[in-house]
């Protein structure tokens, strides 16, 4: 019976270990020069878990990095990325079965999504500053917003912008 039940004891099925599958690819698709460094990079990750006992099951990510491509600003390097986390159907199926038995009006999750750029500037030898601008679907895989005391009301979507700052001696 659903945790959600009033009749459930509120103890959840104890599984035993867990486990997950991910690749994952990394690498310079145009080399600028001879030079191994600069150029153009791209990365893409898959993972999957079992839907049973993890809240996300499904993970992607992928992006394209440029270093080094404006001769006249040799440190700096921008780059572009993507991700989406999909909520298992476990979960969602738990979200599903507390609308049956509570007020019916709870969010189901379903996943969260980002998109993202970032521009790392050379500034001196050992430092860099790296803004960067992120928007975000579905932040917490469409959580209920905190704020909203009737529990309705998704998180909305976010704008996320970001300074990092780099000092190497």
């Amino acid at each position: 019976m659903p945790l959600a039940d009033p009749e459930s004891l509120g103890l959840p099925w104890q599984y035993q270990g867990d486990y997950g599958i991910y690749g994952l690819i990394d690498q310079q698709i145009l080399r600028k020069g001879a030079d191994a460094g600069p150029g153009v990079y791209a990365f893409a990750r898959v993972a999957l878990a079992p839907p049973d006992r993890n809240p996300i099951d499904f993970y992607s990510d992928g992006g394209l990095n440029f270093q080094a491509m404006i001769d006249a600003r040799p440190d700096d390097s921008f780059g572009f990325a993507g991700s989406f986390s999909k909520i298992s159907g476990d979960a969602r199926g738990a979200d599903r079965d507390v609308n049956r038995t509570e007020d019916g009006c709870a969010i189901v999750r379903d996943y969260e999504a980002s998109v993202q750029a970032t521009y790392s500037f050379g500034l001196l030898p050992g430092l860099k500053i790296q803004p960067h601008v992120q928007y975000v679907l579905h932040p917490g895989g469409h959580i209920a917003d905190p704020n909203d005391p009737t529990g309705r009301r998704a998180i909305p979507n976010a704008l996320v912008v970001g300074l990092r700052t780099l000092v190497k001696w």
